[in-house]
């Protein structure tokens, strides 16, 4: 069945973590880097459809969810894929960071700053045209991630070593969590209180249900790994 297999299972909930778990972990994952934030978020909402396409999708095709940790932090995720200018020069795709004297936007391959309200550039790198900004406090020398990421992975599979990684299994659980959580208030159609501490949602029931699955045998996960 094409159109539950191939790459289409992502568009069902038996087999999808929607766009957010797809693509958004991505940029979520750099935002979280970015803020030094190793925690869970303590209230989510989430909002979505599925617009445009004939099918029979399940998941929404836009879908946007906001976030506050317990020291006030927001954070925001957004995916769509209908028609955008994606293609256009005015397009970007990737995270926005944004502070008190200025913002930042990075991908997995570039990174730009701004300051102010007339937006002075600040240090910038791409992966096309590799800057050494004298700023001591930015990263050196940038030239995308996807080889460093690969190189950094098949070293700790030859040493044996978890300690080497770039990023440890706990990084991946905690920007996971956060799409998790995220469809979790789509479904629900609630802002959502989580305690970071416990991993559950606060005196909510439908909300706990979602966290896990009923897996059939021998498909099935100990209570502890």
């Amino acid at each position: 069945n094409e159109n539950r297999f191939q790459y289409k299972w992502h568009w069902f909930w038996d087999t999808s973590t929607t766009e957010f778990g797809n693509n958004g972990t991505h940029g979520i994952d750099r935002v979280r880097w970015a803020m030094n934030k190793r925690e869970h978020p303590v209230k989510v909402q989430c909002m979505g459809d599925f617009y445009v396409w004939d099918s029979d999708q399940e998941i929404p095709n836009i879908q946007t969810a906001t976030y506050k940790y317990e020291d006030g932090t927001i954070l925001e995720m957004e995916v769509r894929n209908i028609y955008s200018n994606r293609e256009g020069n005015n397009w970007q795709g990737g995270s926005y960071l944004y502070g008190s004297k200025g913002w930042m936007f990075i991908s997995h391959k570039e990174f730009f700053t701004y300051f102010g309200k007339d937006h002075k550039p600040g240090p910038s790198m791409t992966a096309d045209d590799i800057t050494t900004p004298k700023d001591k406090k930015v990263v050196q020398e940038f030239k995308g991630l996807d080889g460093p990421h690969l190189s950094n992975f098949i070293d700790c599979v030859r040493s044996g070593r978890w300690q080497d990684l770039n990023a440890d299994i706990l990084e991946g659980h905690m920007s996971t969590t956060i799409m998790h959580l995220g469809n979790i208030a789509y479904r629900t159609g609630r802002t959502l209180t989580f305690n970071p501490r416990s991993e559950k949602f606060i005196n909510d029931d439908d909300a706990n249900s979602y966290l896990t699955r009923k897996y059939r045998h021998p498909y099935v996960l100990p209570d502890k790994i």
